[in-house]
């Protein structure tokens, strides 16, 4: 905070009425498992709906419920083949961290506590009963650091993959993909009603920044109006220019007759 002062004193003065468990992973929460600052899941299905949030209603919602059902599925196949305790990307992020303890060197205090050099002079305290390191990467996502990996494999015998958080393990998302999603019947065999059929809403201009779409059509719109402008005031200066000049073919009868006189 101090460097940011210095660099810009509006920026500080701004982040400094924030409240620090929002923006800095150091006053980060550890039950919660998440060292992100931001979550992408409301722009993923944002994108994901992108055709169907233009419909009218019932078909939106019908086209939302079609693709979870393939999502969920799909999904619940791809896990189902998966050899391994924990979810694929985990796993991947585990093996990466694997070859980043070969740098660390491990010293054991006492029980479960161990004392890591990272190199550099830098120094972590690692307990792993707590599944807990200083570096607080482990405390916050659950997944076990480079240091951790390094005192889990100092005396040997123990799988690294066993001191992940449960969240991230193969029957947790299996868990998550259970959920069914009942099918329904088509339009054609829903009940009929003699209620008044409903109308559309009326359109309003929603407020901020046109979506991406809007502006492209938008764009290609305003691009034909300027060619067709241009297209017509090129169009009328040439009319203007014959209309000024004589006529080609008249010009050469004139000159035809002149010469006809000079032979005769």
């Amino acid at each position: 905070m101090e460097v940011m002062n210095t660099l810009d004193n509006n920026a500080w003065e701004w982040l400094a009425e924030k409240p620090p468990t929002q923006w800095t992973k150091s006053h980060f929460k550890t039950h919660i498992k998440c060292y992100m600052l931001q979550n992408n899941l409301c722009e993923s299905f944002n994108n994901s709906i992108k055709t169907a949030r233009d419909m009218p209603i019932i078909t939106m919602l019908e086209m939302i419920r079609c693709l979870l059902i393939r999502r969920i599925q799909w999904r619940r196949d791809k896990m189902g083949s998966w050899p391994h305790q924990i979810c694929k990307n985990i796993f991947d992020h585990v093996q990466h961290k694997k070859l980043e303890a070969c740098n660390c060197t491990v010293q054991w205090s006492s029980g479960p506590k161990y004392q890591v050099d990272a190199g550099g002079g830098d120094h972590y305290g690692v307990d792993l009963d707590n599944h807990t390191c200083s570096c607080r990467k482990w405390d916050l996502s659950g997944i076990s650091c480079a240091h951790g990996i390094a005192a889990i494999h100092y005396k040997g015998g123990k799988v690294v993959e066993d001191y992940v958080h449960s969240y991230y393990s193969k029957d947790s998302y299996m868990a998550l993909y259970n959920i069914l999603i009942m099918p329904i019947n088509g339009l054609q065999l829903w009940e009929m009603t003699n209620q008044a059929a409903i109308k559309p809403p009326a359109y309003t201009r929603q407020p901020g920044i046109p979506r991406k779409d809007e502006a492209k059509a938008g764009a290609r719109v305003r691009r034909k109006l300027a060619y067709a402008r241009a297209k017509a005031a090129a169009t009328a200066m040439k009319a203007a220019l014959n209309a000024s000049q004589p006529n080609t073919a008249e010009t050469a009868g004139i000159g035809l007759r002149a010469s006809k006189r000079q032979r005769t």
